[in-house]
């Protein structure tokens, strides 16, 4: 009936909002869940297709208030000091190397944001193919249903 449709169709679209990996990044979904629920929520492969097409190779460039604020020390300035910090592969850039206020931006491209969530550019379009995938079997299992299931006969 519609109405109990309507009674179970918000807790399910909450659990698949809450495990896609956005809300909860992926290592930090309790594990239990993240084996299983994770990978068959269609939401991890539209929100993840979604995101990663849009922040690929997009610069990132910080407003004043998302800037980490630090000094660096005497001598140094924050391009030397952070240099050792850049060189290991961490993302972000400093706004001023020459300065020895040092202002830092955590992201220099999209591509080291979303990746903190495990997701890859990679995978964009087998994410789009599991999610047609799950669209096409539930209209498939609507169609069965609407067919082979008569309740009129009770």
């Amino acid at each position: 009936s519609s109405y109990i449709s309507s009674q179970l169709n918000p807790p399910l679209i909450i659990v698949f909002a809450l495990f896609c990996g956005v809300a909860i990044p992926k290592p930090q979904i309790p594990k239990f869940w993240r084996a299983w629920l994770y990978q068959l929520d269609p939401f991890t492969r539209l929100i993840g297709g979604m995101l990663v097409t849009e922040l690929h190779d997009r610069p990132v460039v910080c407003k004043t208030s998302e800037l980490n604020t630090f000094s660096a020390p005497d001598g140094q300035t924050c391009g030397d000091y952070m240099a050792p910090y850049f060189a290991a592969g961490a993302p972000g850039y400093i706004v001023d190397n020459a300065t020895s206020a040092c202002q830092y931006c955590a992201y220099k491209v999209g591509d080291q944001f979303y990746s903190a969530f495990d997701l890859s550019y990679d995978n964009r379009w087998r994410d789009l193919g599991i999610f047609l995938c799950f669209i096409v079997s539930n209209i498939i299992i609507l169609f069965l249903g609407a067919r082979y299931l008569n309740f009129n006969k009770r």
